[in-house]
């Protein structure tokens, strides 16, 4: 991050990796995350986005999540499709 020039938008994006760590862990996570003050786009199911306040249940798909809180698409979690949110 130090080196990126000033201008540049910093993007931290991860699909399906919260469910494999405790709900303590993805809360920290989160919290680091929304720190330092970059884009955070997260595609994971969405009990797994539960611990940061999400509570959409959506069972046959992915959500693509902006910084913690906007939900942004439904996806398939390998990128086959998306049906963004309007």
């Amino acid at each position: 991050m130090a080196t990126a020039p000033a201008d540049a938008t910093l993007v931290v994006y991860h699909t399906a990796v919260l469910a494999y760590v405790d709900e303590t862990k993805r809360r920290a996570f989160a919290d680091a995350v929304s720190d330092l003050g970059v884009v955070w786009l997260s595609n994971e199911r969405s009990w797994v986005l539960r611990c940061i306040g999400i509570e959409r249940d959506d069972p046959g798909s992915f959500l693509l999540v902006r910084d913690g809180q906007e939900i942004l698409a439904r996806t398939d979690p390998h990128g086959t499709w998306v049906e963004w949110v309007a």
